[in-house]
């Protein structure tokens, strides 16, 4: 009971369970191209706690504790859900209030960015949040696992006819043919095929999946027909159902070591999440000390969910080019990749980058850049100059209640503009700022429909700003 009121030891025990969770962060993130200096869940300075960019659901059962255990799970939101207006968790008079939180903003970004979502029971339901991640998650490790084809194993053909091949069953023989004279021999042989229980679990998910939210999951495999014929194939190949779920999951709780079929293990993972309805429970069964849980890099989020706003436009999102390193001792070429680039007959004129760093809305305001953002603005500028471009800049989310005009925008009464000089040597090229405000969970935008309409509407009231300045190098 002490514990509960005792904010140091609370502290010292998330620092201690996120230390055990970071050492099987891959397997809970479910971009396994994701590079390795974006998996980490926090870091730790000056005893103090800073989370990084990504967000989802982490648990342990049974998790020891000087003495105690816990069953911990621990949801981490983004910034932008945190600061919801009376909706966190806060310290009050020595002791702990929690609120319900409401992760709209990370909501939106899963939904349409990746996955759109219409029916009015997940819109209305925030728990759906981690089934559309698990969704996500089977849609991709599919695609990966299936470019290996089938998962297929050995099994025993049990047969009785005059084809003779295997072994013979002698005590079979005798029970199913002695004084009959037909002709036929009962013996057994090996084929490989899809008939075992991994392809089981892997259209069970699925069946449960298209169960609960068709919808969604039609959308997630309209890409890809191939796919999703595949899964239906499947399904018939293997004469879907013939186990209960109870059984499948049973009989794939031990780890998948084929080393041609590396890529089912992931899907294998994610498959039992799915039957086991871990969006409400992240527990293994019942293993002890077991670190379960289901993670995204937010800023990727964020970068693919604004790429539909500049659909009118000509521009490649994450173009790679080749730069040449003048400072090395043999000319080579290096890779640069920014988020978008816009091209006017072939010939880049401006770059603009999506960020999620706290920080850029004082930069729009005063023109300094601090040392944590001081990379992405090295970064934003050697991008211009590599290729040549008019301008560069960052489109970056806040919290703070801005109104936005053509040239400038206000926040606080004062007036700021997007644009900023590189530098007083530079009066040519220009480096922008957009902010895109995020709407507080308040009595106007009290559930999940209306707030996300708020929010759109503010992305195209940003994006319409940004496309008057665009044309403008066009």
């Amino acid at each position: 009971a002490n514990l509960k009121y005792d904010r140091d030891m609370q502290f010292n025990l998330l620092k201690s369970f996120l230390d055990k969770a970071q050492k099987h962060i891959d397997d809970m993130i479910l971009d396994s191209s994701l590079e390795e200096d974006k998996k980490h869940i926090f870091d730790y300075h000056n005893q103090i706690m800073y989370f990084g960019g990504l967000v989802g659901v982490v648990s342990i059962k049974d998790f020891d504790y000087d003495g105690y255990s816990f069953d911990i799970t621990l949801q981490i939101n983004t910034r932008m859900d945190s600061e919801i207006d009376d909706n966190y968790c806060i310290y009050k008079d020595n002791a702990t209030e929690i609120t319900t939180m409401k992760p709209y903003f990370l909501m939106t970004l899963l939904f349409d960015g990746f996955i759109p979502i219409s029916n009015s029971k997940v819109n209305n339901d925030s728990e759906a949040l981690t089934d559309m991640l698990l969704l996500y998650s089977f849609v991709e490790k599919y695609k990966k696992a299936f470019a290996k084809g089938y998962y297929k194993t050995y099994h025993e053909i049990r047969s009785n006819d005059s084809h003779v091949k295997g072994s013979i069953d002698i005590a079979r023989h005798i029970r199913l043919n002695a004084g009959l004279n037909n002709g036929k021999i009962a013996y057994s042989y090996k084929e490989k095929g899809v008939f075992n229980y991994i392809n089981h679990l892997i259209i069970a998910a699925y069946e449960e999946l298209s169960e609960k939210y068709r919808e969604q999951t039609v959308y997630s495999f309209s890409n890809s027909i191939e796919l999703r014929d595949s899964l239906e194939s499947l399904k018939y190949y293997i004469s879907f159902p013939q186990y209960s779920k109870k059984n499948i999951i049973s009989k794939t709780n031990s780890t998948s070591s084929h080393p041609f079929y590396t890529e089912y293990e992931d899907l294998r993972k994610t498959c039992l999440k799915i039957l086991r309805e871990e969006r409400i429970s992240l527990f293994n069964g019942d293993e002890s000390d077991k670190v379960e849980g289901v993670l995204m890099y937010v800023p990727d989020l964020w970068e693919k969910y604004i790429e539909k706003y500049f659909e009118n436009l000509k521009f490649k999102a994450q173009d790679q080019m080749k730069i040449i390193n003048i400072n090395s001792e043999k000319e080579y070429k290096q890779n640069i990749r920014p988020d978008f680039v816009f091209y006017n007959d072939l010939i880049p004129y401006m770059i603009l980058d999506a960020k999620f760093k706290p920080g850029w809305l004082e930069v729009a305001k005063t023109g300094k850049i601090g040392n944590t953002l001081l990379p992405d603005f090295d970064k934003c500028i050697r991008d211009m100059v590599s290729i040549c471009a008019n301008a560069t800049g960052v489109i970056f989310p806040t919290i703070e209640r801005i109104i936005m005009s053509d040239n400038y925008f206000k926040c606080g009464g004062k007036e700021y503009e997007y644009v900023h000089s590189i530098s007083k040597y530079n009066s040519k090229q220009k480096f922008y700022t957009f902010p895109i405000p995020i709407p507080l969970v308040n009595s106007e935008f009290s559930n999940f429909e209306t707030w996300r309409k708020k929010f759109e509407e503010n992305c195209r009231e940003t994006f319409s700003k940004i496309n008057i300045i665009i044309k403008q190098y066009n």
